[in-house]
């Protein structure tokens, strides 16, 4: 947006976002909140737009879910609607944005909100253990991003841990 349109609070504006049933509160920062668009931007770097996430990832994306629940409960509790989009800029090659965004209805960023207060539960619970092998293990994530580089300590732990998923694959 034309910066002369921004007012310098809505820039990096700082998040605190609480809930009575929520062990721990999610601190951080948004990078810009647009009052009159009733739209929250984050932005992105990328060296390749293949990795933009479409309406559709970021309708489930964690960020996308926090910062959209912070603004509807706090800056604009009468809107029926938050956007949330993610500008991306290019790192390689020809410099050039692409932008994605997704509208929340706010009765679905309740429910959204919902699954999130579940998961930051169960983190700040699992905080709490003495050993990894006290957790219940997430074999869901083990190669995501190139893969885990915890995945030597999980196959430590034996039929727990991730290295029994991949026991019988490619003679190991």
């Amino acid at each position: 947006p034309d910066p002369s349109t921004i007012d310098p609070k809505d820039v990096e504006r700082g998040l605190n976002l609480k809930h009575r049933t929520m062990a721990v509160p999610l601190v951080g920062f948004i990078d810009l909140v647009e009052p009159a668009e009733r739209r929250i931007t984050d932005h992105k770097t990328t060296s390749d737009f293949k990795y933009c996430r479409s309406e559709e990832e970021l309708r489930y994306d964690p960020q996308a879910i926090i910062y959209s629940t912070e603004a509807a409960v706090k800056y604009w509790p009468d809107t029926a609607y938050v956007t949330f989009r993610h500008v991306y800029y290019r790192t390689r090659g020809r410099p050039e944005s692409r932008e994605s965004q997704v509208v929340f209805a706010r009765a679905e960023l309740e429910d959204a909100f919902g699954e999130i207060i579940g998961t930051v539960n169960s983190m700040q619970k699992a905080s709490e253990v003495a050993t990894a092998k006290d957790l219940e293990p997430n074999l869901s994530a083990c190669s995501d991003y190139g893969g885990c580089p915890y995945q030597s300590n999980c196959a430590a732990l034996g039929d727990m841990g991730c290295g029994s998923m991949f026991a019988g694959i490619g003679g190991t």
